[in-house]
């Protein structure tokens, strides 16, 4: 099997380079427009039947459960519509901001380093720390409080982590954690708080050890790999809200961390029959089609993909990375005509791709000139890669590229970008 450098997450702290995820992405994709027309809001509450935010939680579970189902397909519209819906019924809950944090990161997937979406996100995570700690202060052993206000400081811990506050950083992230840890001991049957936790469980214990991107959480002090993964593997089987978003995050942990695609595989193909409207996990399949080096799977996956008619957010963007995909595909098997030509019908929009598109056409179009024997041009494609540096780094391009211009690139295993691989 090649191996495989990372992308950057569906959620913040999904080791991805693009898409961000969910996954991992996931992986995933992520406003507030209308609900499509055969969808309908759940009748609002007769005045004077406002709930209080300690009885709210049965009701409100069904309006969540609502625009869960419009994120599992891929409709970030319409869960965004759902959670404003939430926000104006349940004011004082931070359910809406926790939920609208979701489909903000996976709309950041797609264009990691835009920086477009970065001040909504802060400001959602601050909301529901807030609103969080307002209820606690009300209720101080409320379960779904505890659960709310742990994953927005995990928020908090990835915002100032990445602004390089780590102490601050590493403060929010241990507040988190034992938050989420009361959760659990409040309601041991409480499975969705596992998701959060196990996140925060797994990446402390690898990140300072083998990712190295991620070597500024030095300042998560608790960290068990192991439980982490026993607990989002639990979610994604019996969780109630956060199945889906587990089985995402799992499977993009087994593909860009453990290099375990034979589990993750399978993770995917039950999203992708179960929720056929979501382009994400069939672009995430094409993904271990080729880093299984099966190139004619990912020609074949890769072109049905393209083919699809999908119109919501990332649809288009996936549609152009699958093209990408099938190229290298093209390229690994020994038909540079045919990658050069597909290469070709993107570089056509070159502006209009983000960095880390940019980025993967670039180290393309530098392996092509060098299998064509034209190596000074590779060397300025390649040179252009560093040139177009986003703000955390991309590993797998940058390795790509530093390789080739250390030596001319050939069909050669040797030119599979090393994963960061996690053992127990």
């Amino acid at each position: 099997m090649g191996s495989r450098a990372l992308h950057q997450p569906l959620h913040a702290l999904r080791p991805q380079e693009c898409r961000p995820s969910l996954f991992c992405c996931a992986l995933v994709v992520l406003a507030a427009l209308s609900l499509p027309a055969q969808a309908t809001l759940p009748r609002e509450p007769l005045p004077g039947q406002a709930l209080d935010v300690e009885d709210a939680e049965e009701p409100l579970r069904a309006l969540i459960r609502s625009g869960v189902r419009a994120y599992e397909k891929g409709d970030l519209a319409a869960a965004d519509a759902m959670w404003a819906h939430v926000r104006d019924l349940h004011p004082q809950h931070p359910a809406a901001a926790i939920f609208e944090l979701k489909t903000l990161q996976a709309r950041r997937s797609l264009d990691y380093w835009g920086g477009q979406y970065e001040q909504a996100i802060r400001e959602r995570a601050e909301e529901a720390v807030r609103l969080g700690r307002d209820w606690l202060e009300r209720a101080p052993d409320a379960t779904q409080a505890h659960f709310y206000l742990g994953q927005a400081l995990l928020e908090m811990m990835v915002i100032d982590g990445m602004d390089k506050r780590y102490y601050k950083a590493g403060t929010q992230g241990e507040k988190a954690r034992k938050h989420l840890e009361r959760a659990l001991a409040l309601d041991p049957s409480f499975v969705d708080a596992k998701l959060p936790l196990g996140i925060y469980y797994y990446y402390g214990s690898i990140a300072t050890r083998f990712v190295p991107f991620l070597r500024w959480l030095w300042f998560v002090p608790k960290g068990n790999r192991d439980a982490g993964l026993a607990y989002i593997e639990e979610v994604s089987r019996e969780g109630d809200l956060m199945r889906f978003e587990a089985a995402a995050r799992l499977a993009g942990l087994y593909i860009y961390i453990e290099e375990r695609l034979d589990l993750a595989e399978p993770i995917l193909l039950g999203l992708s029959r179960r929720h056929p409207e979501n382009s994400a996990p069939r672009f995430e399949l094409i993904e271990v089609r080729l880093e299984q080096q099966d190139y004619p799977g990912t020609v074949a996956a890769a072109l049905a993909l393209e083919q699809s008619q999908g119109e919501q957010f990332g649809d288009k963007t996936r549609r152009d990375l699958a093209r990408i995909w099938r190229a290298r595909a093209e390229l690994y098997r020994g038909r540079a005509a045919k990658a050069d030509t597909l290469v070709r019908s993107l570089e056509a929009r070159f502006d209009e791709f983000s960095v880390w598109i940019q980025r993967w056409l670039l180290v393309t179009r530098g392996q092509l000139y060098d299998l064509a024997g034209e190596r000074e041009q590779a060397i300025a494609s390649y040179s252009r890669v560093s040139q177009k540096k986003p703000p955390f780094g991309s590993r797998r391009t940058s390795e790509l590229a530093r390789r080739g211009l250390d030596a001319p690139f050939e069909l050669d295993a040797a030119y599979t970008t090393p994963a960061v691989t996690v053992t127990p």
